[in-house]
């Protein structure tokens, strides 16, 4: 297609017609006419054609386009033929046939006034956008609604005009393609959701096409309505996105909350406690199913049971006192959507760095637990291998542990002894003292008291309170030595 810039201008100065003139009548500004008129830019079809009208010529004349085939109107002959049939009858017929005309003019005059309303209501309409087609796809009008979404003046003659003098060249194409298949099956395309075209993609829409037909049911055209959603797809998209990220906060508060337990579970071994949390890891990424991972730490490896390495892959040290002991990882198995910049989620980044903080946490508290068990379980050795009696009890006086000389000293089995109190276990005289020291041990005096079991040995007992981690007391403690008689 060319564009004869030099033989446009010179009719247009011809037929007098201004530069500002030429602007609001083509719906463009003066500094793109001037840029047409001097060659730096070439005008789309539907301009030049509307140039040409512009100047009541033959497009010919200023391009080497044809003329388009002038729109279909309707025949009306039929109903004239009717109009005239009058005049065919005698004056009496024809008086009856003028009033009942004259009453069919007054009911069409009125309904020709409704639909004129109703008409200018939608040309109108700011809340729905529609043109209409003729068999063609060639545009016949459109609202102002629809004209203002395209950011053309309304003044704009849309008639002849084709998709592609409004829209980029692919959603000319997109929009082109549905409204022929329309014409051309007489089937409706309803309410579906897309971009609004010409708007960019910075609007969406619920669109509908439907086809116009004739009274013998012939296909004359379609109309295209457009309401604009984007508001509301907006808030979906938001509430979508919610959602999804609550989802990913769900996940990431279970995963934390399950790893917590194993602060709960001091009979848990660290290496229970590792392959649990390895296990744990894959299930609080966006894709659990082909998510996999693996714990290297102290020459030792953990992993999940579909472990498998492969180029998707995220990684976290895991420190240990200050010195890297370890690294975490975690793997896709196959390829996923890329919806983000990149496969792996910034918030599952995160995450595994904090299971790698709590993995320094466990693995330091593990090793103080298991250090405190083997000289828990040294202090109990050491008192079960005493000469003397070794005792602990709770807060109401009830015997919590003590080691195997208190039975061999008090004649009672240990299991009649432990969780029972211990003040029934002497004579009445050291019942009333161990009733009145007790609650003093409690309190925090260290004493040194003598007791009389009820078979008649007697022990020198030193005694103090007992607290546990937190520094809360629960109880007490002490030695008992036998007090040998002098015979």
């Amino acid at each position: 297609m060319k564009f004869y810039a030099d033989k446009f201008k010179r009719n247009r100065e011809l037929k007098k017609i201004s530069v500002v003139a030429a602007s609001n009548n083509l719906g463009i500004d003066r500094s793109t006419l001037w840029a047409w008129e001097n060659s730096k830019r070439i005008p789309s079809e539907a301009n030049i054609r509307a140039m040409a009208k512009l100047l009541n010529i033959d497009i010919r004349e200023i391009s080497t386009l044809e003329p388009l085939k002038e729109l279909q109107i309707h025949n009306f002959s039929n109903q004239v033929q009717a109009l005239l049939n009058i005049t065919a009858f005698n004056d009496e017929k024809r008086k009856f046939n003028i009033k009942s005309l004259k009453h069919n003019i007054e009911i069409l005059e009125k309904e020709l006034l409704n639909s004129s309303t109703i008409i200018n209501a939608l040309l109108i309409s700011s809340d729905i956008s529609f043109y209409i087609k003729d068999i063609e796809n060639r545009y016949i009008v459109a609202n102002k609604s629809f004209m203002e979404k395209i950011k053309l003046k309304t003044s704009f003659n849309v008639i002849g005009k084709i998709d592609k003098d409004f829209f980029q060249a692919k959603e000319a194409k997109i929009n082109s393609i549905i409204d022929m298949k329309v014409l051309n099956t007489g089937e409706s395309k309803m309410q579906y959701e897309d971009y609004i075209p010409g708007t960019r993609k910075k609007k969406w829409g619920l669109i509908s096409k439907h086809p116009i037909f004739e009274t013998t049911g012939k296909t004359i055209g379609l109309i295209g309505i457009f309401i604009d959603i984007s508001k509301q797809f907006k808030i979906k998209n938001e509430l979508l996105e919610n959602k999804q990220a609550l989802e990913k906060r769900i996940k990431e508060l279970n995963c934390f909350y399950q790893i917590s337990k194993f602060f709960e579970y001091p009979d848990t071994t660290i290496q229970e406690t590792y392959q649990a949390i390895v296990d744990i890891i894959p299930l609080s990424f966006q894709y659990p199913e082909i998510t996999c991972a693996r714990l290297k730490i102290n020459e030792k490896e953990f992993k999940t049971t579909n472990f498998s390495v492969s180029q998707l892959k995220i990684s976290c040290p895991v420190v240990i006192s200050d010195k890297i002991e370890g690294i975490l990882e975690v793997y896709f198995l196959r390829e996923i959507p890329v919806v983000y910049d990149n496969i792996f989620l910034k918030e599952e980044k995160k995450l595994l760095n904090a299971v790698g903080e709590l993995l320094e946490e466990i693995t330091e508290r593990k090793s103080a637990e298991f250090a405190l068990i083997q000289s828990e379980e040294k202090y109990r050795n050491f008192l079960e291998n005493l000469r003397d009696i070794a005792y602990e009890t709770d807060i109401y006086g009830n015997i919590i542990y003590c080691n195997k000389i208190a039975e061999e000293a008090t004649g009672i089995p240990l299991n009649d002894i432990i969780n029972n109190p211990f003040i029934p276990l002497f004579v009445k005289e050291s019942q009333i003292i161990a009733s009145d020291i007790f609650p003093r041990i409690l309190n925090g005096e260290r004493l040194s008291f003598e007791l009389t079991f009820k078979n008649g040995r007697t022990f020198q007992y030193n005694s103090e309170q007992r607290k546990d981690n937190t520094g809360k007391v629960v109880g007490t403690f002490g030695i008992g030595r036998e007090i040998l008689k002098m015979i």
